[in-house]
């Protein structure tokens, strides 16, 4: 498993390469903000056109997959609905890490980009951000795929020095029991 980082930024995005690109959004966020606002432009407002024809929403655990024909340096996107802000809770949290990680797993995708789900700023510790995100992949991926993962985790330069220490030692761990597995 390799980890690494990048702000979630369209320049930074125009610098990695992978299958998939992971954005979330929560329900009330019309226009789209964040990352998604910024790859809703990349794709000149795809997603709100589709979201204003009622073909995609942001209600929670609501996915949807779609091509990027080339905007991006990415051949999908996964588009997962995080609900209403009001309701995002630390459990919510801890299921849209799983969804994520289920989905990305069920599409044999091992090369993608994503953000934490909505984890900053809404009450939800360090500790319990890192382990649920770590549960998602280990609970979601076979030790196959769990080898051959490269995670571009997407966070501003702030997110990601808190960040970087335990979601290495996510890493690392990971890789010291598939080295185990491998031995025995």
């Amino acid at each position: 498993m390799q980890l690494r980082f990048a702000p979630p930024h369209l320049q930074a995005l125009d610098r990695e390469r992978g299958g998939t690109l992971v954005v979330c959004a929560f329900d009330e966020e019309r226009p789209l903000k964040g990352l998604a606002g910024r790859v809703d432009w990349r794709l000149c407002g795809r997603l709100s056109a589709l979201i204003f024809a009622g073909n995609l929403e942001a209600s929670f655990g609501s996915t949807l997959l779609c091509p990027v024909d080339g905007r991006l340096p990415f051949e999908r996107l996964l588009f997962v609905g995080l609900g209403s802000t009001s309701e995002y809770t630390t459990e919510r949290y801890s299921e849209a890490c799983y969804i994520i990680a289920w989905k990305l797993a069920r599409m044999r995708e091992t090369d993608f980009a994503v953000t934490l789900p909505g984890h900053l700023g809404r009450g939800l510790g360090l500790r319990e951000a890192v382990g649920a995100w770590r549960q998602g992949i280990i609970r979601s991926f076979d030790s196959e795929n769990l080898r051959q993962l490269n995670i571009c985790l997407l966070a501003d330069p702030e997110a990601a020095r808190e960040l970087r220490p335990p979601m290495m030692a996510v890493a690392q761990e990971v890789n010291d029991a598939l080295r185990k597995e491998s031995d025995q």
